[in-house]
């Protein structure tokens, strides 16, 4: 079986799975990062349930208002945990 048909199936897969698993916000939000190949990703965490809830490819604030812009749930948070990190 060709590389690309496998990637294409596993992309397929990962979309199939993100819509049936998402996480409800939490009350307590954590916001961190981590670098995954050298580069800076943004973890979001229950810090309640000591869970991860997503990992957002970067730290930006364009990306995390996108994020959030998108979660109808977002009025469940009520505590923000995070780093003060300035570029």
């Amino acid at each position: 079986m060709d590389e690309k048909t496998i990637r294409n199936i596993f992309q397929d897969y990962c979309e199939r799975e993100e819509e049936r698993l998402k996480f409800e916000m939490p009350k307590w939000l954590g916001i961190d990062e981590i670098h995954i190949i050298k580069k800076p990703r943004c973890v979001l965490t229950n810090i309640e349930h000591q869970t991860v809830i997503d990992m957002l490819d970067n730290r930006n604030k364009s990306t995390l208002l996108r994020y959030f812009t998108k979660r109808e749930d977002r009025e469940r948070i009520e505590f923000v945990a995070m780093d003060m990190w300035h570029p």
